[in-house]
């Protein structure tokens, strides 16, 4: 379980996979290729909110809109996606996406 802050976040099995690919190729370099082939930029982007590290995570989300990820349809109805809500730039990449608001 990953805590942040004395609470649990929510992982979903992909995003625990990735983030255990991460620390076990921690100091490496790992390219898109590598990444891919566990997750996709969505699920990437979910470990940074988790992280609470917003700015790695609207560039993931980025990357998703980019790749047509089909996660993206799940932008607005996930909670794990709350804690950036209140940023400009979540609203921004909705309209993007095409989800409305």
């Amino acid at each position: 379980m990953l805590w942040r802050e004395n609470h649990p976040v929510p992982l979903t099995p992909k995003v625990f996979d990735l983030l255990l690919v991460l620390v076990e190729n921690r100091g490496h370099l790992l390219d898109k290729e590598d990444l891919q082939q566990y997750v996709s930029p969505f699920s990437v982007a979910l470990v940074y909110v988790g992280l609470g590290d917003k700015d790695q995570a609207f560039a993931y989300l980025e990357k998703a809109r980019e790749d047509q990820c089909e996660w993206m349809g799940w932008l607005q109805a996930t909670a794990l996606m709350n804690p950036l809500r209140s940023d400009p730039r979540f609203a921004d990449l909705v309209r993007r996406v095409g989800l409305g608001q």
